[in-house]
């Protein structure tokens, strides 16, 4: 059973009588839509809106799912036709935590942000925020279906598990940009490099003759860097891959993003992580079986194709989309050729 708190709205939020009034539609419908998307997943034997109803007793293994909706702006027409690149926007915030009902145990915490332009010249504030929370409780239903179809702790087709490649193995891929990309073709050879120092730790690296990320040994990223300078670093890291995997395994990836060339910094970036097939993929160097995992956030994706045989990915495409603040733009790389140093 999961119970739903209507969550309050943050304080920061409310200046006077008629912003509280269009607070407090916004939480009863906000818990209204958990309510109902938690009961479309039928993955619990009861949901219950706990402004209905008491908290009930005897119910067994249970949830309560807590929360603040920490951002709630209506937006400005004017701001939006004055300054437009966003201005004026509505945005909708909501952090929300998971707690075991018997001990009191935070088991999940999310948060999610939504914005929404309207238009220059007219659009329904609230219709448009309703979408936007309607919006929030699809995904994070979603997203817990997503757990719950990992609970098996052996898969049941192929799995791999981390692996690294000989250290002075490298491989070519072809690279076509786009958009906020840039736009061109090229090639480009990465070499796995081993242990390297990074920041006073030892972490692993691989070049591609200008720019050397670091990994740490889970093989999740840290950094990139060219020369002495620091091009952009994940707090604590970015997991683009979650070992082991295997087909319906899933996972959110969170970390702080710092791009350090542009002056940048986001403090919660989040995408939903789903090894989404296992299939053939045909590239210039052969054709590989390979695990397609997408990663997939609010203002991008990427899909790319894993081979356990080589030991790194053979193809991508990533998307950023119009809301990614540096705009629009399209990266697809594939692999030409490989060299294992057995």
């Amino acid at each position: 059973m999961i119970a739903v708190e209507r969550f309050p709205v943050a304080k920061s939020e409310i200046e006077d009588a008629g912003d509280q009034r269009f607070a407090d539609r916004m939480a009863t419908f906000y818990q209204s839509e958990l309510v109902r998307r938690f009961r479309e997943t039928g993955l619990f034997s009861r949901v219950v809106s706990l402004s209905d109803t008491d908290f009930p007793t005897g119910s067994g293994k249970a949830l309560r799912l807590r929360g603040t909706i920490t951002r709630l702006g209506r937006g400005s027409q004017a701001a939006r036709y004055l300054v437009g690149f966003g201005a004026g926007s509505t945005r909708a915030q909501a952090e929300t935590h998971f707690i075991d009902a018997e001990s009191g145990r935070v088991l999940i915490a999310t948060a999610d942000r939504r914005m929404g332009s309207m238009g220059l010249f007219g659009g329904d504030s609230e219709d448009f925020l309703r979408e936007s929370f309607d919006n929030m409780a699809r995904d994070l239903a979603r997203f817990v279906s997503r757990l719950a179809a990992t609970a098996p702790a052996t898969p049941s087709g192929p799995s791999a598990d981390l692996k690294w490649p000989p250290v002075g193995s490298s491989y070519v891929v072809s690279e076509r940009t786009s958009g906020s990309y840039g736009f061109g073709t090229r090639q480009q050879t990465t070499t796995f490099l081993g242990e390297r120092d990074w920041q006073g730790k030892k972490a692993l690296a691989a070049s591609d003759g200008s720019v050397i990320t670091y990994l740490d040994a889970r093989r999740r990223i840290l950094a990139r860097v060219a020369g002495d300078t620091l091009i952009e670093s994940f707090e604590p890291y970015s997991v683009f891959v979650d070992w082991p995997i295997f087909v319906g395994k899933s996972w959110r990836n969170r970390y702080r993003y710092h791009d350090h060339a542009r002056g940048r910094s986001f403090n919660d970036v989040q995408t939903d992580c789903a090894v989404e097939a296992y299939e053939d993929v045909v590239t210039p160097a052969g054709t590989f079986k390979a695990f397609r995992i997408a990663l997939r956030g609010v203002s991008h994706t990427t899909v790319l194709w894993y081979s356990n045989d080589v030991g790194f990915v053979v193809k991508t495409r990533s998307e950023r989309w119009a809301n990614h603040y540096l705009g629009r733009g399209v990266n697809e790389t594939e692999l030409l050729s490989y060299n294992l140093n057995q």
